[in-house]
């Protein structure tokens, strides 16, 4: 049985972690599966936006117990080769041309926490535990690390990498590894009305502002702020002349509903 579920409806294309007996858990298999499903997702697909889900009712409980159990009789480098093919998955996730939103529910542990972290919006229910746990067992969040600080920063990394304590749907929330918790049963729901936001912007200007969002963020890092403005400025000029552009703005000055706007 394949680790993962796919399928596209509508606008919306579906990646689903599909290992309910083990909890979602990782092992090379999924791993190796969820990288080809995110690297086949093209900018040019015709569908707006992905989502994350896992089947049942836990999201991903980390890494798997046997998995884990022969890693741990692996060389140095066999060890290298498999986190690097993790790591490898989860700039698949950040990387992903179109919004990715993660559906979560019951606990997203170790790198269920990193798969959260790789997404562009995590909607979860406000009972689901997190947690960077992986120092209850001897190793470090190491493979995860980017991924995680880049969306917690560094305060809240020390604490949680350290004391591999979990933590709330809440806490999640607070340190901005979710971006949005909802009651326990309302999940599917509130995820289906999330999707819907992405199914009246634009498509191009979707991939764009995904784009620009981690450019500019890098160049705020290495360049004085005061050096970007040419930049930006050339970006929308460009945006606001193309075609997609004018007839959004025909629309709103029509009082009526952009021609991508799904019903």
């Amino acid at each position: 049985m394949s680790a993962l579920k796919t399928w596209t409806e509508g606008h919306v294309h579906h990646i689903r972690l599909n290992r309910p007996d083990v909890k979602n858990a990782f092992n090379e298999r999924m791993i190796a599966e969820v990288t080809e499903a995110f690297l086949a997702v093209r900018a040019e697909d015709p569908f707006r936006v992905v989502c994350l889900s896992g089947e049942g009712p836990v999201f991903c409980a980390g890494g798997d117990l046997d998995w884990m159990r022969r890693a741990a009789t692996w060389s140095k480098d066999e060890n290298h080769a498999d986190a690097l093919a993790l790591f490898r998955m989860l700039l698949a996730l950040r990387e992903c041309p179109k919004p990715l939103v993660a559906a979560v529910r019951g606990f997203a542990l170790g790198g269920g926490s990193g798969l959260a972290a790789a997404c562009d919006r995590v909607i979860a229910e406000e009972d689901t535990q997190f947690g960077f746990t992986e120092v209850r067992l001897g190793i470090i969040p190491g493979t995860i690390s980017p991924f995680v600080l880049e969306k917690i920063g560094l305060h809240a990394a020390r604490d949680l990498f350290t004391s591999g304590r979990r933590f709330t749907a809440a806490k999640a929330l607070q340190i901005g590894l979710v971006t949005d918790v909802v009651p326990t049963g309302t999940l599917d729901a509130a995820v289906t009305a999330a999707l819907k936001d992405y199914l009246l912007a634009a498509p191009q200007a979707i991939l764009q502002a995904k784009e620009l969002a981690f450019e500019i963020s890098h160049d705020l890092l290495h360049k004085p702020l005061k050096t970007l403005g040419p930049k930006v400025a050339s970006r929308i000029a460009a945006k606001r002349g193309d075609a997609e552009a004018k007839a959004g703005f025909k629309a709103f000055f029509d009082k009526k509903p952009p021609p991508w706007a799904a019903p």
